[in-house]
């Protein structure tokens, strides 16, 4: 197991996603700060497209990825500038270009892709409070997991096109008895863009992470 799932586990472990417990994931290998964040994202990008290629033969369920917390995401602008610079950076070494962060992503369509493969991106970080799904449970690091269209997919049940509501209301559920926020605004919002970096509090605005693009990271190298 690479370090990065290991500290993951932490935050899986205590997760109220019904699904996190059984999710067959990938580790990425270490950060290096003593490196460039583009020569990061060139050892990243190789492993990703490796992950890729493994999904379907493997039943991989995501890919989890490993940033120095307080470089990265001390608070919700650096975590925004980090989150779309580490995508515009995986995005120009996409083995396929197919140009995910040069279109217009404020839009129900899009999608991030990489390698072939459609990615939701989740983002946990340590500027999140206790009482948000996305807190990394004192780890003092950014995680960011990548999950392919197929861990959705092979999860509905019968005739179904996307996770029923029942098994939505009882995330929902599960969230609410361990004290947890759950926002079903941004939850339910037709733009997967929004559901990437969530607000710091429940009710905030959407954090607009993709208006970042032509930046750079907050973070040192």
């Amino acid at each position: 197991m690479s370090d990065a799932l290991s500290r993951f586990e932490r935050i899986r472990t205590q997760s109220a996603c019904v699904f996190a417990v059984h999710a067959r994931l990938v580790g990425s290998p270490p950060w290096n700060p003593l490196v460039s964040f583009e020569a990061n994202v060139a050892v990243l990008a190789e492993d990703l497209n490796r992950f890729c290629d493994g999904v379907c033969a493997d039943a991989l369920d995501g890919y989890v990825t490993e940033l120095p917390g307080q470089s990265y995401g001390g608070t919700i602008d650096q975590l925004a500038d980090s989150v779309c610079a580490l995508l515009t950076a995986l995005s120009a070494r996409d083995p396929q270009q197919a140009g995910s962060m040069c279109v217009a992503i404020d839009e129900p369509a899009w999608r991030f892709r990489f390698a072939g493969r459609v990615l939701f991106v989740l983002v946990f970080a340590p500027c999140y409070p206790i009482d948000n799904p996305r807190h990394t449970n004192s780890v003092d690091s950014i995680f960011v997991l990548f999950q392919p269209d197929e861990a959705f997919t092979r999860r509905l049940r019968p005739g179904e096109q996307v996770i029923g509501e029942d098994v939505r209301n009882q995330i929902r559920v599960a969230h609410a008895i361990r004290g947890l926020r759950y926002d079903l605004a941004i939850t339910r919002s037709a733009c997967e863009a929004h559901k990437f970096v969530k607000p710091l509090r429940f009710g905030d605005p959407v954090v607009r992470w993709w208006d970042r693009r032509g930046g750079q990271s907050s973070g040192a190298g």
